[in-house]
């Protein structure tokens, strides 16, 4: 069974041989373990189930660790970037040009990877979307703010977005080697959404539902990055038309509940979180908390398996060497 045909399989709720999984590493730290373990061929027994891919977007560096990046936010780069001014400093768009994604070179190279991976279950993302861009262009405060203040700023900034992410969404959806097309747009904290329900509903889930509506049109799944505590609208989003959902955190929501009461209707994709036995236990800690996870959620399909961030390099590599023996073998 190819690695796509096991993604299918468990998006059609049927059980597979195994659960799909992806290994996902910070930059250098793939690099960093295979040091430590002397062997640059680790992970030649790993298989990755997902080809990722984006759209090209351009940034202009400043300096080691400040650039400014094609959307005209000016940022500074430590363990996650930091605004340093918003592009946007009063709530007025003006004529604010929005980077235009339907431009062929965009997606140069896409052909050339499918072409080198085609047995891939093929991922094209688009991140940053309706909530995070308003808070990287506006300054989250002044975001937050605005959902409730400036109503026809929002409208008018979120419809601009519309065009961008549909564009993105059509280049993508005429494709035949793309299997699913994500937007990233985080919405939860570790306990709720950062906007709550209302202003939710109010400006995101309508248009969710058309950007969901689109890429069903196209043929291909509807997928969505929401890090953090999701589960009040959860039902909400399969309801307009998701059909996996990513990164599923054990550390933000109850993961067997959101089994239980969803997992018949999505495909949940993560499971094993980053902020627990990873970092502050052992490898026989790591080892029980992928086994409960293949046996809670993976039971009947609709689970991939990932850690719900990427590895950093604090992780232990024992840890890493239990975690990578653990979805290559999959004891349940």
């Amino acid at each position: 069974m190819t690695p796509k045909q096991r993604v299918v399989k468990a998006l059609n709720h049927e059980q597979t041989d195994i659960a799909p999984y992806n290994m996902l590493w910070e930059p250098g730290v793939r690099e960093l373990y295979a040091e430590r373990v002397g062997d640059p061929a680790f992970d030649n027994n790993v298989v990755q189930h997902y080809l990722w891919l984006d759209a090209k977007l351009q940034r202009h560096d400043l300096s080691e660790d400040e650039y400014v990046d094609e959307w005209g936010g000016h940022y500074k780069q430590g363990n996650i970037f930091h605004i340093v001014d918003p592009r946007l400093p009063e709530p007025q768009l003006g004529d604010y040009p929005f980077p235009d994604l339907s431009l062929e070179w965009r997606y140069d190279g896409w052909a050339d990877a499918i072409a080198r991976y085609p047995d891939k279950f093929v991922m094209a993302a688009f991140y940053g979307g309706f909530f995070e861009r308003g808070c990287w262009l506006r300054g989250m405060e002044n975001w937050l703010m605005d959902l409730v203040d400036h109503e026809g700023f929002v409208n008018e900034f979120l419809d601009g977005m519309m065009g961008v992410i549909m564009a993105f969404v059509d280049i993508a959806g005429i494709r035949d080697d793309v299997d699913a097309i994500l937007v990233g747009d985080d919405y939860g904290q570790q306990r709720g959404l950062l906007m709550g329900p209302v202003l939710w509903r109010k400006y995101f889930k309508p248009r969710l539902a058309q950007v969901f509506s689109r890429i069903h049109e196209h043929g291909k799944y509807a997928a969505i990055h929401s890090c953090g505590d999701n589960a009040e609208i959860m039902g909400e989003l399969i309801e307009i038309g998701l059909d996996i959902f990513h990164p599923f955190q054990p550390e933000a929501m109850d993961i067997v509940e959101m089994k239980r009461s969803h997992g018949a209707r999505v495909t949940f994709n993560g499971g094993i979180g980053t902020q627990g036995a990873l970092v502050h236990g052992g490898p026989d800690d790591v080892r029980r908390e992928i086994r409960f996870a293949l046996r809670e959620i993976g039971r009947g399909g609709g689970f991939i398996i990932e850690t719900a961030k990427a590895l950093r390099h604090e992780v232990p590599a024992e840890n890493i060497a239990a975690l990578i023996e653990e979805f290559t073998n999959q004891h349940r």
